[in-house]
């Protein structure tokens, strides 16, 4: 009985969770340019964006900026991927 109940919380719970995927790009210490597509879920009422960010990346980082350092990226930011595509392609030209 109990495992029915604990069954029925979890798919409540992951009825909230939001899935979105993030853009992060800007330029490694070598100074090459980067971009890499994340496909993040969480759970806003535990975390925000950049905290699910952090986590799927593995590390403890308190904060982006504090995970742009640990991973090496300059001049690293987050985007939703067509926001991120259009600011890519202005870049160009």
């Amino acid at each position: 009985m109990y495992q029915i109940i604990l069954d029925s919380l979890r798919k409540v719970r992951h009825q909230f969770d939001i899935r979105h995927k993030i853009m992060i790009y800007g330029r490694l210490s070598s100074g090459a340019r980067f971009e890499t597509l994340l496909d993040v879920v969480y759970d806003p009422v535990h975390e925000n964006v950049e905290q699910a960010i952090i986590r799927c990346c593995r590390s403890n980082a308190q904060s982006f900026n504090e995970l742009c350092i640990e991973q090496g990226w300059r001049g690293a930011e987050w985007t939703y991927p067509s926001l991120g595509v259009l600011q890519h392609d202005n870049e160009q030209t």
